[in-house]
């Protein structure tokens, strides 16, 4: 920290059980496992700190200003539970046991029973969840209510028909809530279904959803962070998430962690390669006599560069392998390289402390043992010797027994019986002297906190009325005064069903088709079909070539307006479409307008002279002539009454109030976007079989827009 701070020997300590004969080298087998004493030494120590010592400024020591590094992680459970026993937190890579959470155990259920209802097992993860709260004798009741052939779905659903009590209730509201789930399901993302489940109150009443933590989330924050992910990738939906997931808990692979945020509150507990890069005022390198990692010199075959490779050699027998001179060289270069690397991560290792290094080892082994093997190893020396010793305390105890000069460091020799069992009190962190005052002190700066943060009132809170996205067709000059759109707007997908999944998607709906459904239907024939081919062979050979090659499913094409299909090929507009010299269908476009423009209140507007609103849409149809001149077309299905039919003016000035202002914002996005507006625009209306030329209205806009 400092040219004239010098920092405190570096304490190297080696633990070992109690001996049950001091004139044998003899372990008592029932004594605590070795790990669990040096966590405990380690962890009295990090109390001791934390209690009594400072930092080189002169500050006390935070949890966070130390660190615990060990090799293999097996090691972080042991520490993490010894430090518990003081109260003291820690942070740590917990990605082993995440798919152990209650709550993601709880997610994965629902979200795989929302896949396939048939699954037995998930079906009862999530029936028993805080979600839906079904015990353990309902579910039994339910069970036996139908034969053992029938899957537990299927036994519910009869329950649900058939019987009539307090529990036949309960499966009603579950069958209820599963089908508007499993329909949501069909049209979203599976981030954004998973944030739908997570906003609705049947979610947040179970009780089981993390809070954010300082390393960025709880744990179906988490989940959802990594379904977005997914959803980037090649593969999409929830079947492909769910099977993914799946495979990693069947597989035992780890889910990936974000990175662990920093807290002031927390001990860091990380393996020697998360380490790199960091540096702590206080490092526990624990652990260091964990034998070094040689299953892969087991192996028969080995291969090692330049040498190649070399493999044992069956006898007779066929029961035994013999080794070779050739195995041996590969597996004394491959041991070469090993030690070579671990001293790389044992230097890294010790060079993350600034202020203060602690080396811990723990062994069987009795301590008198250890220390004379490591004399005998300094005395004789030697690359050999390096090369064979099978844990970082062998280099580190050799290297001392070698030097003399004990001024920078300390070495401790711990039996188990000898640590305190008795924690150290935190209590005597505080200065007696002037606590009472302090706490005074501080018991009012929380009080003025608290009272700052509840009195505070958000300056932007009229902006929530501002959508981040809108389709076209919702646009009118005063939008944002009519009600507060952002809210309705964005929850509009996740609300209705209807607007969400159309019925006629969902195979076996029997349902009556709205005239909503039949416009959609009617739309998709033309967003998809030949019109030369259908000119030639007729609307209805066109259609069923279209749902032959699954462009259309059947049950769309049996609610469609034919007749008007028809009558279309028989008009106006297909003779434009086949004279022009480029035909573009569903052209899609965003834009980005200025927030300003939608609002009739002068002090809002001024409010968001900077704002911008993003506005989608789709351009049905754009013809181009062979001029270069560009004309736009809107199919729309509205019905018409009779006198409006039989009246072209009366007709055409209802297609006018209706969608001149939407057709205004696609010639101005169709200038944007081809650097041409557009000659002519119009609505086909399919009712009356006829176009009807838009006049567009006049749009105060600026004259650079911003396009995405």
């Amino acid at each position: 920290p400092s040219k004239d701070y010098i920092s405190p020997k570096t304490q190297v300590t080696v633990i070992s059980p109690a001996r049950e004969n001091d004139d044998e080298d003899f372990l008592d087998e029932s004594e605590a496992d070795p790990k669990a004493l040096e966590a405990k030494y380690i962890a009295a120590e990090i109390n001791r700190l934390i209690a009594t010592e400072k930092k080189a400024d002169g500050s006390r020591i935070l949890p966070g200003d130390i660190a615990v590094l060990f090799r293999a992680r097996s090691m972080s459970r042991y520490v993490a539970d010894a430090l518990a026993e003081y109260g003291i937190r820690c942070s740590e890579n917990d990605s082993d046991k995440y798919f152990e959470n209650a709550d993601v155990l709880m997610v994965l259920c629902v979200l795989n029973i929302i896949d396939n209802p048939q699954r037995d097992i998930f079906l009862t993860g999530a029936l028993r969840s805080p979600i839906f709260g079904f015990s353990m004798d309902d579910i039994i009741r339910i069970r036996k209510y139908s034969d053992s052939s029938v899957s537990l779905f299927d036994a519910l659903s009869a329950y649900a028909e058939n019987e009539n009590d307090n529990l036949r209730e309960k499966c009603v509201d579950f069958l209820s809530v599963l089908e508007d789930w499993r329909c949501m399901s069909l049209s979203m993302p599976v981030d954004r279904f998973l944030r739908f489940l997570f906003d609705t109150e049947i979610f947040i009443s179970s009780g089981l959803i993390s809070a954010p933590t300082e390393s960025g989330g709880g744990n179906l924050l988490r989940l959802y962070e990594y379904a977005r992910n997914f959803e980037n990738g090649s593969f999409k939906g929830l079947y492909q998430f769910i099977e993914f997931i799946n495979t990693l808990i069947d597989e035992g692979q780890r889910l990936e962690s974000p990175p662990q945020g920093h807290s002031p509150d927390k001990v860091s507990l990380m393996t020697i390669h998360q380490s790199k890069g960091l540096e702590f005022p206080i490092c526990f390198v624990a652990g260091t006599a964990s034998k070094f990692n040689t299953q892969d010199q087991k192996e028969s075959l080995l291969f090692e560069y330049p040498l190649g490779a070399a493999m044992k050699i069956a006898d007779s027998s066929g029961f035994a392998r013999i080794n070779t001179p050739m195995r041996e060289a590969v597996l004394k270069n491959c041991k070469i390289k090993q030690t070579e690397e671990e001293m790389r991560v044992l230097y890294v290792a010790l060079t993350r402390a600034r202020e203060r290094l602690y080396v811990t080892a723990s062994t069987r082994r009795s301590a008198d043992s250890i220390i004379a093997a490591a004399e005998t190893r300094a005395r004789f020396g030697g690359r050999h010797i390096l090369i064979n010793c099978s844990s970082y305390i062998d280099w580190i105890l050799t290297a001392l027994s070698a030097n003399s000069n004990n001024d920078c460091y300390s070495l401790n020799l711990i039996e188990g019986a000898s640590l305190s069992q008795v924690p150290i009190s935190l209590a005597c962190v505080a200065e007696e002297t002037d606590a009472e005052n302090r706490g005074d002190k501080e018991s009012n700066d929380y009080e003025n906190m608290l009272r700052e943060k509840f009195s505070f009132t958000y300056p932007y809170a009229d902006f929530r009325r501002v959508p981040a996205k809108i389709s076209v067709s919702k646009l009118s000059p005063d939008i944002l005064d009519e009600f507060d759109i952002s809210e309705s707007f964005d929850r509009e997908i996740i609300t209705t069903k209807k607007a969400v999944v159309p019925d006629f998607f969902i195979s076996g709906k029997t349902n009556i088709p709205t005239a909503a459904e039949k416009g959609i239907a009617t739309h998709l024939f033309f967003q998809f079909c030949d019109f030369k081919n259908a000119l030639r062979y007729g609307a209805e050979s066109e259609l069923n070539r279209l749902i032959d090659k699954k462009f259309i499913p059947q049950e769309i094409a049996d609610i469609m307006y034919k007749n008007e299909i028809e009558a279309f090929f028989h008009g106006e507009l297909i003779g434009e479409i086949l004279s022009a010299s480029k035909v573009i269908r569903e052209q899609r476009f965003n834009i980005l307008l200025p927030a300003n423009e939608f609002t009739r209140d002068k002090d809002f507007a001024r409010r968001l002279e900077d704002e911008r609103i993003a506005v989608q849409g789709v351009i049905d149809l754009i013809l181009v002539d062979k001029d270069g001149n560009y004309s736009i077309f809107d199919y729309k299905t509205d019905r018409f009454t009779k006198k409006e039919l039989e009246s072209p003016t009366l007709a055409s000035e209802k297609m006018s109030k209706l969608h001149a202002l939407q057709l205004s914002y696609y010639a101005r996005a169709t200038e944007m976007i081809f650097g041409r507006s557009p000659q002519r625009i119009c609505v086909y209306s399919t009712h009356a079989a006829c176009l009807f030329d838009i006049k567009a209205s006049p749009l105060t806009l600026p004259g650079s827009i911003d396009i995405l």
